[in-house]
């Protein structure tokens, strides 16, 4: 047993020794910006790379708080989380944040935050350790952007179209309305012109349809040549207004080369109370599409339950 107790004392001495070593070489020459702080956020060192990281001079260092640089949107998260360790609730958190430097870039870091004592005081401290993570952000956000966007159009895909309803009815417990816009012989103009021309025309529409829409819609491309708009809050006295414009900024002539293009379209309509769920919405607002295009083109049909009595009396 004395043994086994002594080995133990002189494992965590060499460990401390060692880890006091460590510190010793990364704290003023690593690549990690290291700062300590009072748990009430007062100063009180600091390495270069931390310094080098924020832009700062050492005197700027010492007469900045934690939150002068911190974007306002992440102050309260960030308070939270040191109360929460001040408490004894945490050991430790990590937050990834964004912060604007006093040259006026903004960076994104991440920094882990341990709570230190030194011997022979009782103040506690912060020791923050900070990363420039900018870059590997930048990726997630194109990466992400990437998920959910068409390449072609830049507007929202099939896939971000779905997610965006449901995460809406579950907020508001109501389905939004749905448009399915498909253009008319968008095919003639892949066939005459070339697919240049028909991609100029698809990058047009999505662009004049985004153009009229109020902030609260969303366009997506559901892939060839047709698009969808998300509309919360549509209604019968509202749908005309919003397909008006649509239409205008649509059908007015596409520039190409030396000459022009005239596109036209066909929508079809499901309002938010048509649908049971998703699925329902959509397989309604497709109908009133393919209704629309027997009508003749260049034109709208709004869904309404008198259509469904009238598929099961002519199939």
């Amino acid at each position: 047993m004395l043994i086994r107790d002594t080995a133990n004392l002189m494992g965590r001495t060499l460990q401390a020794t060692w880890s006091e070593a460590l510190l010793a070489l990364t704290y003023p020459l690593g690549p990690v910006g290291f700062s300590i702080r009072t748990f009430d956020g007062t100063f009180v060192d600091c390495n270069q790379r931390y310094l080098d990281l924020y832009g700062f001079t050492r005197e700027q260092a010492a007469s900045t708080s934690r939150f002068d640089v911190l974007l306002p949107e992440y102050h309260e998260s960030v308070r939270q989380l040191y109360q929460r360790m001040i408490d004894g609730e945490l050991d430790r958190f990590v937050v990834e944040v964004e912060v604007l430097r006093p040259d006026g870039v903004r960076m994104w870091t991440r920094t882990n935050v341990v709570p230190m004592t030194v011997p022979g005081s009782t103040e506690r401290y912060a020791l923050n350790s900070l990363e420039n993570i900018t870059e590997i952000q930048q990726q997630r956000i194109e990466l992400e952007y990437a998920a959910s966007h068409n390449a072609l159009t830049g507007v929202a895909n099939r896939a971000e179209m779905c997610r965006t309803i449901e995460r809406r009815a579950a907020r508001t417990g109501q389905l939004p309305g749905l448009l399915i816009i498909d253009l008319d012989e968008f095919k003639l103009v892949n066939d005459s012109l070339g697919h240049a021309a028909g991609d100029h025309v698809l990058k047009t529409v999505a662009e004049r349809i985004a153009g009229v829409l109020r902030d609260s819609d969303l366009v997506a491309r559901l892939g060839g040549d047709e698009f969808a708009v998300i509309a919360p809050k549509l209604s019968d006295r509202n749908v005309r207004g919003l397909v008006e414009r649509i239409q205008r900024a649509v059908n007015r002539p596409i520039e190409y080369g030396e000459g022009t293009i005239n596109q036209t379209m066909s929508i079809g309509i499901a309002l938010g109370d048509h649908g049971r769920d998703l699925a329902d919405l959509l397989v309604k607002a497709d109908r009133v599409l393919y209704a629309a295009k027997r009508q003749g083109r260049n034109c709208h049909r709004t869904f309404d339950e008198t259509m469904i009595h009238h598929d099961a009396l002519t199939s």
